[in-house]
C-alpha cells in the first residue's frame, strides 16, 4: 500500500511538470504565430504636434517594412526605429510588441511611442523656413501646426545662430 501511494504521488507530480511544460509550450507557439493587426502611435502629450500618428503609420508602413498581416516576432523594430529617428521631427523614438490575449486567442500590435523636438526659434528667409531646438537641430515647417515662439528673419549665417540666436531664445522662452 506504501508503494502504491509513493507511486501515486509521483505520478501526481509528473503530471502537473507535463501540465505546466504544455502551457509553457502551448503560449509560447501561439506567441510565436500572433500577426500584427494594428499600430498604435503614443505621442507625448507635452510635444509640439508637428506630425500627426496619422503622419507616423503612413511613414511606418511606406518604409518596406511588412507589418500589417505579417508574424510580430517577424517585424525588425531596430529597423523601423532608426528609419524614424532618422527624421528631425522626432526626437526620441521607442517600438516595441504588444500581445494582448483574449482568452485561448493572441492579437498582436506594433506600439510606437514618440517625442518630438521642441523648438524654440524659428527661422524664415526667402529660401529657407525652419524652426530649430536648443540643441541645433533643424526641424522643418509643419502646415498642420505652428509653434509660437521667437522669429528670427533674414539671412542669418549658422555661426551666428549656434553662438547668439539659440542662446537668446532659451534665455527669452
Amino acid at each position: 500500500m506504501r508503494i502504491f501511494k509513493k507511486i501515486m504521488i509521483l505520478f501526481g507530480w509528473l503530471c502537473l511538470m507535463a501540465a505546466i511544460g504544455f502551457t509553457i509550450y502551448y503560449a509560447y507557439i501561439e506567441r510565436e504565430l500572433v500577426r500584427c493587426q494594428s499600430i498604435v502611435v503614443n505621442i507625448n502629450p507635452n510635444s509640439p504636434h508637428f506630425m500627426s500618428e496619422k503622419e507616423i503609420v503612413e511613414m511606418i508602413n511606406k518604409s518596406g517594412e511588412p507589418i500589417i498581416g505579417h508574424k510580430l516576432s517577424a517585424i525588425d523594430i531596430n529597423k523601423l526605429e532608426a528609419k524614424l529617428t532618422a527624421f528631425t521631427t522626432l526626437n526620441n523614438v521607442e517600438i516595441f510588441r504588444k500581445v494582448d490575449s483574449k482568452g485561448f486567442s493572441f492579437t498582436g500590435k506594433l506600439v510606437i511611442s514618440v517625442d518630438e523636438r521642441t523648438p524654440i526659434i524659428r527661422f524664415k528667409n526667402s529660401t529657407d523656413d525652419y524652426y530649430m531646438d536648443a540643441e541645433g537641430v533643424k526641424i522643418p515647417v509643419s502646415s498642420g501646426y505652428s509653434e509660437r515662439i521667437m522669429l528670427a528673419n533674414g539671412t542669418i549665417p549658422d555661426e551666428v545662430i549656434i553662438k547668439s540666436l539659440l542662446k537668446m531664445a532659451e534665455f527669452v522662452n
